[in-house]
């Protein structure tokens, strides 16, 4: 797992995503749409997290 893991915190590019494994073939613009895909996935995620730790914020808060 370590392999996968982005310690410089470098952003995904479309030359970066054509390394994996199984996406060497992409043509850049499809390259380009997974890159917004994941994007507009990691931003969903993201907001769902953290309405639900907000979610449990006030539920704590409740029941003190």
């Amino acid at each position: 797992m370590k392999a996968f893991i982005n310690s410089k915190k470098e952003p995904l590019t479309i030359e970066r995503l054509k390394k994996f494994k199984g996406l060497d073939g992409l043509s850049d613009a499809e390259a380009e749409e997974v890159l917004l895909g994941i994007k507009a996935l990691s931003t969903l995620l993201i907001e769902f997290l953290r309405e639900n730790q907000e979610s449990k914020s006030n539920e704590i808060k409740q029941a003190a």
